[in-house]
């Protein structure tokens, strides 16, 4: 049952979508289950299977899948949407405006502002790194990509 795994590693090593992996490692999930199926009636050992995968256990398994996944989902699309509202509104540059209004554009102050608000929740999102660490000749930080 490793192949599915595996499968997954090649298609993402080949620069394919991580979507088209997952699809790809279920249906050679789905595959090897049919398979090994296969095998066992053309052995006839058939009635000695503890669990025999039919239609309504797909079914089932598909909804407890989804079920279990949906906690992960929630958290995925409301990072997502703070992380596109900071970024789509401008309140990202204007929090890292900020940050570099209080370091009074030091160097070593934004980093400690920067590190501290990596910890912080929303303004971990808020912002990128590369913003506060961006330094002149002259010595003094700037907002900028």
């Amino acid at each position: 049952m490793l192949l599915p795994i595996v499968i997954i590693f090649v298609i993402l090593a080949m620069g394919r979508s991580a979507m088209r992996a997952a699809l790809m490692g279920i249906f050679a999930a789905l595959g090897l289950n049919l398979l090994s199926l296969i095998v066992v009636y053309i052995l006839r050992k058939h009635d000695q299977l503890k669990y025999k995968m039919s239609i309504p256990l797909l079914f089932e398994i598909m909804v407890e899948t989804a079920r279990m996944a949906l906690p992960v989902i929630a958290a995925c699309a409301a990072a997502g949407i703070i992380s596109g509202v900071f970024t789509l509104t401008g309140l990202g540059l204007h929090v890292t405006g900020a940050i570099l209004h209080f370091a009074r554009n030091m160097l070593v102050p934004t980093i400690v502002f920067c590190n501290d608000s990596q910890h912080n929740t929303v303004n971990g999102t808020a912002h990128n790194r590369k913003l506060c660490y961006y330094r002149h000749n002259d010595g003094s930080c700037s907002a900028g990509f």
